[in-house]
């Protein structure tokens, strides 16, 4: 992708899975904003509203972003696959106003963009349904636009076929995944002569692998 490129990052997830995915999304930002890619936020779960509205907060500062030019969130509307379909077919028919309430006319970024036809990439950061296996059946495979995700570890077999089948461009699995896409992007980063703070997967994976030795111990003795 290159600079200027429209990106939508679709929130699917809440408290009980953003070990896993929130890690996600904060690297994500920070590669996105780095290359001065717009970023549009979606919810396609009610919790979605809380997580990017954290993880925009989070990251935009820190790259001098500015909401309605860099960024935009859109948040939550319920309807699951209904929700994916009216991207992909209208957007303003869909979002009148941002999550913030703004009139979506009002916002910059947001002038000229109709469906998801006028996007560069989508990235779903899901949890289960609807998520990924929505954003492929009803928007990004029958519109011919590049799709990848960032799941669970358990719904890692769920995505695969859509994978081999090159319906998804590529998959973050669970915290290992995100662990790894932390530390590509921080050396991408440093390449660019960006520095931050570290991820938080990748401590996060020291402590999951001393529990699992933990659990091996007990069922060994």
């Amino acid at each position: 992708m290159k600079e200027g490129d429209k990106v939508i990052l679709s929130f699917e997830y809440g408290p009980s899975t953003k070990p896993e995915i929130h890690p996600m999304s904060i690297a994500i930002l920070k590669h996105l904003y780095a290359k001065n890619i717009q970023v549009y936020g979606f919810a396609l779960w009610p919790d979605g509203n809380f997580m990017s509205t954290e993880a925009f907060s989070e990251v935009s500062h820190d790259y001098g972003k500015k909401y309605g030019i860099d960024y935009v969130n859109l948040g939550y509307k319920p309807g699951a696959e209904a929700v994916v379909k009216g991207i992909a077919a209208d957007i303003r028919a869909l979002y009148t106003v941002d999550l913030k309430g703004t009139p979506i006319d009002d916002l910059p970024m947001m002038q000229g963009v109709v469906n998801v036809e006028d996007f560069d990439f989508v990235f779903s950061l899901s949890a289960g349904y609807p998520g990924a296996t929505e954003w492929v059946q009803y928007a990004c495979d029958p519109k011919k636009i590049p799709l990848s995700t960032g799941c669970t570890s358990i719904q890692v077999t769920d995505i695969l076929p859509y994978v081999e089948n090159g319906q998804i461009r590529g998959i973050l699995a669970g915290m290992p995944g995100a662990a790894e896409y932390e530390s590509l992007v921080e050396v991408e980063l440093k390449k660019m002569g960006i520095t931050g703070k570290p991820g938080k997967a990748s401590g996060m994976m020291a402590a999951q692998s001393i529990a699992h030795v933990i659990i091996v111990l007990f069922i060994i003795f």
